[in-house]
């Protein structure tokens, strides 16, 4: 979407664009509420919106104080998940670990008023940018991952599952096709395939996936993407498709 205010600097009316964002029309809520500095301090410094005004200054710095899972906790999970895989009470099980830091008042502020600025830059990292504050509190990220897009007539869902991390020792066509062959990423990518293929058809919707995955390059990693399709049923709302 698309957020115009009036410039102090400028008779015309900037446009603050929030690149590759979905949100449902009759949900939308104000895209800067929470944000009005950072706006402010954009129009003060811009007058224009232009890629050149909006240039990064330095990256923002992580606070020392942090805790994070330690490698015993870390272990133990991992035991956990072996054994339930072994068990056949899961297929795929993909385990994450948590840093927490710990801020003070400056620096919530502080990141309060710079993510805002750095998620929205215009980019071309492929990657969609999404912000959600309730409370007190912000969920961001930047994910080359779409939920569903639904346009003329047809429902559009990429599968992405399966990585390997860009090294700069390899060339490009040599990565991209050991992740091809890579028989443990090219299993989880076909649970996520099939995933989605069942979720949809429990709808009712018609859905096909291509045959075989291609490559995604996002900065600093590859992805095995299969695009998957399905011809729109207008009758079926936005939020069962989603929660599907």
């Amino acid at each position: 979407f698309v957020y115009k205010v009036n410039s102090p600097n400028t008779r015309s009316q900037p446009q603050l664009l929030l690149r590759k964002f979905h949100y449902p029309e009759e949900k939308m809520p104000s895209p800067w509420h929470g944000f009005p500095n950072a706006a402010k301090w954009m129009l003060a410094e811009a007058g224009e919106f232009t890629r050149e005004s909006f240039r990064l200054q330095e990256p923002l710095q992580a606070p020392k104080n942090r805790e994070e899972t330690n490698s015993e906790e870390w272990n133990s999970l991992c035991a956990k998940a072996e054994k339930e895989i072994a068990l056949g009470r899961l297929s795929k099980l993909v385990l994450s670990r948590k840093i927490s830091f710990k801020l003070t008042r400056a620096e919530y502020e502080t990141l309060l008023e710079k993510i805002p600025l750095r998620l929205f830059f215009p980019s071309d990292d492929k990657t969609f940018r999404f912000a959600l504050k309730s409370d007190g509190h912000l969920f961001f990220g930047a994910s080359p991952e779409l939920l569903f897009r639904r346009r003329n007539g047809q429902i559009f869902i990429p599968a992405i599952a399966g990585t390997a991390p860009l090294d700069p020792q390899k060339s490009e066509d040599e990565q991209k096709e050991e992740l091809l062959q890579s028989e443990k990423n090219r299993s989880e990518h076909s649970f996520v395939v099939r995933g989605i293929l069942n979720s949809l058809r429990a709808i009712g919707l018609e859905a096909k996936a291509a045959e075989e995955p291609e490559i995604m390059r996002v900065p600093g990693l590859f992805h095995l993407f299969t695009p998957i399709f399905a011809q729109d049923n207008s009758s079926l709302s936005g939020d069962l498709i989603l929660e599907a």
